[in-house]
């Protein structure tokens, strides 16, 4: 049975608008499957195919694609290039299944002057890492790369393909997410030629001691899950209540870790994504340190999940950003765009070291 592909789906995380082309399918489904629409909340963060093949014992939830939030990937690529001439170290933390390092490394005009590192606690994304297959299915964000696209996107897709190969090999990719069924799209591999430049090892980046200081750090879209600040609670849970967890706490040894391994003027690189910048007060907060929010305001479609509990207290200043600014370490250079709900707001997801 053929799956009926989204047509004109907003890409808005990227800034991206696509026309999908009719593609060749296969279901085991009994009937045709339409996805959700852009707008719901879970739909605008699908994770690539590869990701979803991806299983982690522990739960930890293991998102990425290619080209996700590439205004802030365009600004990394400009930066790099004009501070880091001669070329630098980049890591890339949480990079689950390599989606992120690809990307940036496709971008850059100089490849071989830079030394890529894919780091992540997940054995099940490294193993898919080093296996060096990817999958690319249409009913996912990086979808456009199987269109016949124009302008920004043809670019990025010539530049993908300029590090990447199809391969008929399917891999552990194979292992896919039940609501698709069985699909036929494509699989590719980075070429021989360009995996001298790239490494991908299963650490703690609490661990990570190199040779010699990053140009830049990735850690995009998993400070959340360290902090366990899940606004997916906020949303679905109607007793929800501030969590015994302190958030800023918990986050301080990979901030520390990260200002330590960065160059002077090397750059941190967080995700998007609005629990990465909205925090979920904790009980170790006091009174003067959280608002109330009134969460219909907050989240747009709030109204729909829960009206028995409809305040959330939430911080009233960061605990990420008071650990980024503390003793004027870091300062934010580049700001991108937050979904929160059918809101779009501008958070910071590049900073700089400057001390």
């Amino acid at each position: 049975m053929k799956i009926t592909p989204i047509n004109n789906y907003n890409y808005s995380l990227r800034n991206f608008q696509t026309t999908r082309a009719e593609l060749p399918v296969k279901s085991t489904a009994s009937q045709e499957i339409r996805l959700p629409d852009a707008s719901n909340y879970k739909a605008n963060f699908l994770p690539s195919f590869t990701s979803i093949s991806i299983s982690d014992e522990k739960g930890t939830p293991l998102c990425s694609g290619f080209y996700r939030d590439y205004p802030t990937l365009f600004a990394v690529k400009k930066y790099i290039e004009k501070n880091f001439e001669d070329g630098c170290n980049i890591v890339v933390g949480a990079c689950s299944s390599g989606e992120d390092l690809i990307s940036l490394y496709s971008m850059l005009d100089d490849r071989e002057k830079y030394n890529f590192l894919g780091i992540d606690m997940s054995e099940g994304a490294i193993e898919i890492a080093n296996e060096n297959i990817y999958g690319i299915s249409e009913f996912c964000r990086d979808g456009f790369l199987l269109d016949r696209v124009s302008g920004k996107e043809k670019e990025l897709k010539q530049k993908f393909m300029e590090v990447m190969y199809p391969t008929k090999g399917c891999g552990k990719v194979l292992n896919l997410h039940p609501v698709f069924g069985e699909v036929t799209n494509i699989y590719c591999s980075v070429r021989p030629e360009h995996l001298k430049k790239i490494k991908f090892i299963c650490m703690d980046l609490c661990d990570y001691k190199p040779d010699s200081p990053a140009g830049v750090i990735f850690f995009r879209n998993g400070l959340y899950q360290i902090s366990e600040n899940y606004l997916e609670n906020v949303l679905y849970t109607p007793d929800y209540r501030p969590d015994n967890n302190n958030k800023k706490e918990a986050l301080r040894p990979i901030i520390s870790a990260i200002y330590e391994n960065l160059a002077d003027n090397g750059i941190f690189v967080i995700g998007s994504v609005p629990a990465e910048h909205f925090y979920v007060a904790d009980n170790y907060l006091d009174e003067s340190q959280k608002i109330i929010v009134d969460k219909v305001k907050f989240f747009d479609n709030a109204i729909d999940y829960n009206l028995a509990n409809p305040e959330v207290e939430i911080y009233k200043k960061s605990p990420l950003y008071d650990l980024l600014l503390e003793d004027g370490k870091f300062k934010p250079i580049y700001k991108s765009q937050a979904n929160l709900e059918e809101k779009k707001v501008k958070v910071p997801t590049i900073w700089k070291k400057v001390k």
